[in-house]
């Protein structure tokens, strides 16, 4: 029988974990839109990936020594598939959608479809068969994605695009890790260290708007970003996993397009319209079916 205190701080972890997720959504909204608290659209994408990944970079460099950029037994494709599908690109291409979609969009097409590109991706090159519950689940998925971009605006449609492209490469991650062997910390710092290498030169050509930001407004997007998001709600979800299992701890990022949604309201007063809400509770419905079919 399961230990309750430590099932219990599992919950925890797995709570703090989607909900830093889902806080990152509606934080990058507002800094790519001039929102609340996105100091008049100061920061770009590419200030964004470099505060997501500079910080786990710096702060996991003792496991990426150790490891090596190349940790031995894992294919260098799968390194280059990680960090191309979940490291800066992810980032740049998420943020570029939010400069125009809000967040109710992004959370039916990025962390919302994310099983639907992980299911076909399986099935074209893995040949997974899915079985009478997951094929639920994955159409729940396709009509919110269908519903929430009836629901946007023009202006917010333009935005998908580059969301559709950062949640399959959200899934190109998920495929690649699987196999790799790496523990969730381990995985993260090298990403990182690989992120700030392909960061290295597009920031010699663009630049960078962090070097204007006061010190403490540089000192909270950091810690949001590169320390909240970037390091600890790896951590946590990390204990999740342990305390909990893989089943559990995964049935609770059903809740990141909810809370986003709910975050982007208070946040930044982005009232869902009825059929975005509709979308949001297909895709969290979706999500949970899946989890529990796998």
């Amino acid at each position: 029988m399961p230990d309750p205190s430590r099932r219990a701080l599992g919950l925890l972890a797995a709570g703090a974990a989607v909900l830093i997720w889902a806080g990152w959504i509606v934080a990058v909204r507002g800094a790519v839109s001039g929102g609340a608290g996105g100091g008049a659209g100061a920061l770009s994408p590419v200030d964004l990936a470099l505060l997501r990944y500079g910080g786990p970079a710096l702060l996991l460099a003792p496991v990426w020594l150790r490891l090596g950029p190349l940790p031995r037994g894992v294919a260098p494709w799968r390194v280059a598939a990680m960090s191309l599908g979940w490291g800066a690109p992810f980032v740049l291409l998420g943020a570029q959608g939010l400069r125009s979609a809000d967040v109710g969009l992004f959370a039916a097409l990025v962390p919302g479809g994310l099983p639907l590109w992980v299911a076909a991706l399986s099935a074209l090159f893995l040949g997974a068969r899915l079985n009478p519950a997951a094929r639920a689940g994955l159409a729940l998925i396709a009509l919110a994605g269908a519903l929430a971009l009836i629901a946007a605006t023009p202006q917010a449609r333009a935005g998908a695009p580059w969301l559709l492209a950062a949640s399959m490469g959200w899934a190109v991650y998920a495929l690649a890790y699987r196999g790799s062997g790496l523990g969730p910390v381990a995985a993260t710092a090298v990403v990182s260290f690989w992120s700030c290498v392909m960061l290295t030169p597009v920031v010699m050509v663009t630049g960078t708007g962090l070097f204007a930001l006061s010190p403490a407004a540089f000192a909270a997007q950091f810690a949001l970003h590169g320390v909240l998001s970037g390091v600890a709600s790896v951590a946590a979800f990390a204990l999740a996993l342990s305390a909990l299992g893989a089943a559990r701890a995964a049935a609770f990022s059903a809740l990141v397009p909810a809370l986003a949604v709910l975050g982007g309201y208070v946040a930044l007063g982005e009232a869902p319209a009825p059929l975005t809400l509709l979308a949001v509770l297909c895709a969290v419905a979706g999500v949970t079916i899946i989890n529990r079919a796998q």
